[in-house]
């Protein structure tokens, strides 16, 4: 499962650019001093970096870096099943030695564990 950072959200937000922050901001003056823009290169093709005047405020930031995470975290269900479903060969192998109401029942087993949300 992938944590969502502040970089995802103000991608998501619609800004476009390359940007960074210095650590992980925890208020809006942290977002004020550590958001970093790049603003062009130099003759090295290294970037130019411009610190602050991010577009967004630290809630709506937060705000939309928890809404990104929420719906990661509820694709984690799916995730989870797949890795505890037997291989295609070993659920084939199953239904053609024990029936399909064999394999439906470890199907039915591994669903139940891992319910959608």
């Amino acid at each position: 499962m992938k944590d969502i950072n502040f970089i995802d959200a103000i991608k998501s937000l619609g800004f476009d650019g390359v940007c960074s922050f210095s650590d992980v901001p925890t208020s809006q003056s942290d977002v004020d001093t550590m958001f970093r823009k790049q603003v062009g290169t130099d003759e090295t093709d290294t970037a130019i970096m411009e610190v602050g005047n991010c577009p967004f405020t630290y809630d709506e930031l937060e705000a939309e870096r928890q809404r990104l995470q929420d719906l990661e975290d509820a694709k984690q269900y799916q995730q989870d099943r797949a890795d505890a479903y037997p291989s295609i060969p070993d659920q084939l192998d199953k239904i053609y030695h024990e029936g399909i109401d064999a394999w439906k029942a470890d199907i039915k087993a591994v669903k139940d564990e891992y319910p959608k949300p």
